[in-house]
């Protein structure tokens, strides 16, 4: 069989069209491939934000616990100001968490159910601490370590 010029040269420009075709998919392809992880990476740093918050909310709540008992033992202003700082912190926390996790409403529910409890530990942590809530013990701290400890200007923490 005799293939003619013409026909060759049809069938060449054919395949060159074919061959770009498929580059052009393929670019396409990538392109969507690029986009679709960009995504993924974005729901990821969005997990990661939200265990990041949710950790940070666990080390104040420890930090705060170990301050208070830290206060009550010593009578250390330090031990206070590190309770207040760790205490102040939740509330805000976990407004952030409520934040992140608006997209999900099973966890908007969690988050509802833990801020009045975050709320009520706060409160009892408070009420333990003298000068904070219903507390009060007068005497002992002035009278315990007069030169480490006076007592504080600003309320605890809400």
């Amino acid at each position: 069989m005799n293939i003619t010029e013409r026909l060759f040269n049809r069938l060449m420009v054919g395949v060159v069209v074919l061959g770009f075709l498929v580059l052009l998919a393929a670019g396409g392809t990538a392109g969507w491939m690029v986009a679709r992880n960009q995504e993924f990476t974005a729901l990821v740093n969005h997990t990661y934000d939200v265990e990041q918050s949710l950790s940070d909310l666990q080390i104040s709540l420890e930090r705060s616990e170990t301050a208070r008992r830290g206060f009550l033992l010593d009578q250390d202003l330090t031990f206070y100001t590190a309770y207040q700082t760790a205490s102040g912190r939740m509330p805000g926390l976990m407004d952030r968490i409520g934040t992140l996790t608006a997209d999900n409403p099973r966890q908007q529910k969690r988050v509802a159910e833990a801020k009045p409890l975050i709320r009520q530990t706060i409160a009892l942590m408070n009420d333990s601490m003298p000068w904070c809530g219903r507390a009060r013990w007068p005497g002992r701290i002035s009278n315990s370590r007069p030169t480490r400890a006076s007592k504080p200007s600003a309320p605890c923490a809400p």
